[in-house]
C-alpha cells in the first residue's frame, strides 16, 4: 500500500504516534511498546500458516461484492488509519464492508475490515478513531496471533479459516456470515480487550482526538440495544451482533470514561474531528440506511434515526422515519408513515423517492387521487427512475 500523505490534525501532536522507537506513551506511565516492527514479517510455522489464511481470505474479500469501491470513502478511512497507526501505514491495508452491522477488525496480516453499520453510527470522527486505535492496539500487540496459538487446537476454527468467502455472484447473507466468522474468530481475552482500549485511548489523545469519544459510541450502542428490546417487550437485552467482535456492557463503557478522564490533559485543547467524516458519509447516507431498515428492528433503528438528528438531513430522516413504520405494518402505522413522509416533504433534502412512497401510501389508504399526485411528482424529479415503468402502471 502507498503511503497515505499526513495532512489532517497537523499540529496537534507534537510527535507521530508511534515515535521513533515504535513504542507508545502508557497512560499509566512508562511506555507500551508494539510487538512489531513497521514491514514485520511472520518468523515461525505458527505465524506463517496463519498469515497464509488471510491472505486468502483477504483476496477472497477483495473481489467480494459487499465490499464499496467509492475511491473517496477508501481514501479517507485509508488515510484515517495511517494516521492512527504511524509507521505502520505500509502494512494495513482497509476494506470498507457494506453490512448494516457495527463493526470492524484487524486481522493479524494488517487486513482490516470497516462495516457500514460502523459508519452509519458514528457521529464524528473522534469515535472512528476510536475504533479504529482499539483494532490497531489487537493488532500491534499480536493479540490475533496469541488466541491463535492459544486455540489452535481447536477443530472450529480451522474449520472457519479453511472457508473461502463467497466471491463475486455469491449470497451475500453467505458472505457475510463468513466475514463475521474471520472477524470474530479471536475471542480476545479481558486482558487483551483492556489492552486494545488502553491503546485506542491513548492514540486519540496523542492525535489531539477528545478522549471521552471512547466511551461515547459504546455508550450510544448500549442505548440502541436497549431500545431494541424494549420495542420487543423484552426487559434482559443480550448482546446482539451489533457488537460482532466487542461486547460491550455498560460496566466497560464506565471503564473507558474513567480511563479516558485519566489521560486528558488539563488544559489542552481537543476536538472530535474535523467535518470531513460528514462529507464523505453525504453520499452513502441513503444507502446506509436503507439497509439499516431492512433489519425490521424497528426500536434500534428508530433509536439510530432519532441521534442522528443532531447532524442535521431531517427531509432524509423523515422519509427513514416513515419508512420504519410503513415496513412494520401494525394497526395506525401506515397513517404514521404517511404523517413522517409528508414532514419529511417539508425539507429540501428530502429524497424524492420519499413521494413515491407516499403515493403508494395514500393509494392504500383510499386516497387514490392524491396518492397518485405524488407518484407523478416522483416522476417528474426522477425522469430516469429504474422503476419508471412500474409506476406509470400503477398511476393507469
Amino acid at each position: 500500500m502507498r503511503q497515505s500523505r499526513r495532512h489532517f490534525l497537523t499540529g496537534l501532536c507534537g510527535c507521530g504516534v508511534l515515535c521513533g522507537s515504535g513504542g507508545l506513551a502508557w497512560a499509566g506511565g512508562g511506555s507500551l511498546p508494539s510487538l512489531l516492527a513497521p514491514a514485520y514479517r511472520p518468523s515461525d510455522s505458527d505465524e506463517r500458516g496463519l498469515w497464509m489464511q488471510m491472505e486468502k481470505a483477504e483476496q477472497d474479500l477483495r473481489n467480494s461484492n459487499l465490499r464499496i469501491h467509492d475511491p473517496a470513502l477508501n481514501k479517507y478511512l485509508t488515510d484515517l488509519t495511517c494516521e492512527i497507526v504511524g509507521n505502520y501505514c505500509p502494512d494495513v491495508r482497509v476494506y470498507v464492508v457494506r453490512t448494516p452491522y457495527f463493526n470492524a477488525s484487524m486481522a493479524p496480516n494488517g487486513m482490516m475490515q470497516i462495516w457500514s453499520g460502523l459508519l452509519l453510527r458514528c457521529r464524528n470522527e473522534a469515535q472512528l478513531a476510536a475504533v479504529i486505535g482499539h483494532e490497531a492496539g489487537h493488532f500491534l500487540r499480536q493479540h490475533g496471533l496469541q488466541q491463535f496459538r492459544s486455540i489452535k487446537s481447536k477443530t472450529a476454527l480451522m474449520n472457519v479459516l479453511a472457508l473461502p468467502l463467497a466471491v463475486v455472484g455469491g449470497s451475500a447473507a453467505v458472505q457475510l456470515g463468513q466475514l463475521a466468522m474471520i472477524a470474530t474468530m479471536f475471542s480476545y481475552s479481558r486482558e487483551h480487550e483492556r489492552e486494545a482500549d488502553q491503546f485506542g485511548l491513548q492514540l486519540l489523545e496523542e492525535r489531539g482526538y477528545q478522549p471521552s469519544e471512547a466511551s461515547a459510541i459504546w455508550r450510544q450502542l448500549v442505548a440502541e440495544r436497549d431500545a431494541s428490546f424494549a420495542a420487543r417487550g423484552k426487559k434482559t437485552p443480550s448482546e446482539p451482533l451489533i457488537f460482532a467482535t466487542h461486547p460491550q456492557s455498560a460496566e466497560r463503557m464506565e471503564t473507558l470514561a474513567a480511563a479516558a478522564a485519566g489521560i486528558t490533559k488539563p488544559g489542552r485543547q481537543y476536538s472530535a474531528g474535523p467535518d470531513r467524516f460528514a462529507a464523505v458519509m453525504k453520499p452513502h447516507r441513503g444507502a446506509f440506511l436503507e439497509d439499516q431498515v431492512k433489519l425490521n428492528d424497528f426500536g434500534g433503528t428508530l433509536y439510530l434515526i432519532d441521534s442522528l438528528k443532531d447532524d442535521g438531513w431531517p427531509g432524509e430522516l423523515g422519509y427513514y422515519r416513515g419508512e420504519v413504520y410503513r415496513r412494520r405494518g401494525d394497526p395506525g402505522d401506515l397513517q404514521q408513515a404517511i404523517s413522517h413522509y409528508r414532514t419529511a416533504l417539508a425539507f429540501p433534502d428530502a429524497p424524492a423517492v420519499t413521494h413515491r412512497s407516499l403515493g403508494y401510501a395514500l393509494i392504500k389508504t383510499g386516497d387514490k387521487e392524491a396518492g397518485r399526485q405524488a407518484l407523478r411528482q416522483y416522476l417528474a424529479l426522477t425522469p430516469d427512475a429504474t422503476d419508471r415503468a412500474m409506476v406509470e402502471f400503477s398511476l393507469q
